[in-house]
């Protein structure tokens, strides 16, 4: 793979290189682990003393890693990706027989954007993992949540999931036996042509029940996310209606519709955020031209730029100001979007 490059436009125009990415993709396979302990969202090898690289992660406002069993207890890294917990780990509630087999379905944080690209292409074992448990049900373990967003269980339906799969677990439990896939699907680091298969599926699936008309040119609307507010949007979502955009909020259109727009859509630009990921459902990648924009401070400008070479495409970001307050609210100058506009359309 060759450097993933991040194009950054407007009043001082530069290139960076995407951090994290990985220059080969690994080969996908399955581990089969027997007495695993998952308490609260961490899995945990009593045996191996350790918690396993694939448990639930968050990450700090250092933008470092850290994983924990809860709020007050903290894992210490062993290095080589390795960690054990800080202090004693908490008993578990309920011990899960041989007659379940599970396999986990966890992401970075329980939202739209990061269950579409982390969780869902977990989902390329699940075939697998029912074949090597025979006539025992694989149960898809998830992160813990108060509720299950419709879109998870939208996702998994093109691959015969039902809700019946998966399994809404206990803050603490033993686990007899887990099969744990490799990541199809790396957050910032690459994306496999399996990847790329499982979303074409989702879209094979789905497309037909859209009942939107396509449009060429979409602007994606944050206007009613309370979260990581865009505080100028008004003002840019304007230009880009003036330059012909339609501007959609893709959290109020069904599933089917949202793939109907990505994947026939020849112009894609907006904030940075979980709609933005839906490029993935595109028809026409290579013919796909994109412009998002974020707070300087938004790290998943390299997830983005990861993903856009992963299709051919070139990654074009306009980068406005450090996010601030508790809701990390940011703006960009309608100019600098203006400038990087002339310059995006020039190329």
């Amino acid at each position: 793979m060759a450097d993933v490059e991040m194009h950054i436009l407007g009043s001082q125009p530069k290139i960076r290189s995407a951090r994290k990415v990985r220059k080969t993709i690994p080969h996908l396979y399955i581990h089969e682990l027997a007495d695993i302990i998952y308490a609260d969202g961490i899995l945990y090898s009593p045996r191996a003393k350790c918690a396993l690289i694939d448990s639930f992660r968050s990450f700090g406002e250092a933008l470092t890693p850290r994983l924990y069993y809860g709020p007050d207890t903290r894992l210490r890294s062993l290095g080589r990706g390795f960690y054990v917990p800080e202090n004693v780990l908490p008993a578990t509630e309920v011990t899960v027989g041989a007659n379940q087999v599970f396999m986990p379905c966890f992401t970075s944080y329980p939202v739209y954007g990061h269950w579409l690209l982390e969780a869902l292409t977990s989902l390329w074992a699940h075939a697998h993992v029912q074949h090597l448990a025979g006539n025992v049900p694989v149960r898809l373990l998830l992160s813990p949540m108060a509720n299950v967003p419709d879109y998870m269980k939208l996702f998994a339906e093109p691959f015969g999931i039902t809700d019946y799969d998966f399994y809404y677990p206990s803050r603490r439990m033993r686990l007899e036996r887990i099969f744990i896939p490799t990541k199809s699907y790396m957050h910032m680091a690459y994306v496999s042509e399996i990847a790329k298969k499982m979303w074409q599926h989702v879209v094979n699936y789905y497309l037909p029940d859209a009942t939107m008309d396509p449009v060429e040119k979409i602007y994606l609307s944050r206007r009613h996310i309370k979260t990581r507010r865009h505080e100028n949007q008004e003002e840019v979502e304007s230009f880009f209606e003036q330059q012909g955009f339609t501007v959609i909020e893709s959290q109020n259109l069904s599933l089917a519709n949202q793939i109907c727009l990505f994947a026939h859509a020849s112009r894609i630009v907006g904030p940075v955020g979980s709609a933005a990921h839906n490029v993935v459902f595109s028809q026409n990648p290579q013919q796909l031209k994109t412009l998002f924009f974020g707070p300087e401070d938004y790290t998943s400008f390299g997830a983005m730029a990861v993903i856009e070479q992963a299709y051919g495409r070139k990654a074009y970001f306009v980068q406005g100001s450090v996010r601030t307050g508790e809701r990390r609210s940011w703006h960009v100058p309608l100019q600098e979007v203006q400038m990087a506009y002339e310059q995006w359309t020039a190329e």
